[in-house]
């Protein structure tokens, strides 16, 4: 896994590899669906991040590749 994840917004938890989204949200679920599908398929795994979502990266893109 490559934890290149600098500081993205300021967020306080900015370099501690950490994100945020909301599954209640439209697409949210299936965010998480794809990310775990990616991860078990031994994908990368990117993230779109914009602003933060109380002290994490926001997430509004999930990005996968091999």
């Amino acid at each position: 896994v490559d934890k290149s994840f600098s500081d993205s917004e300021s967020c306080v938890y900015s370099n501690q590899n950490r994100v945020a989204f909301k599954l209640n949200t439209t697409g949210g679920d299936g965010m998480l669906s794809s990310i775990l599908s990616a991860f078990h398929a031994g994908s990368r795994i990117g993230f779109g991040v914009s602003g933060c979502h109380w002290d994490r990266p926001k997430v509004y893109r999930v990005d996968m590749g091999k």
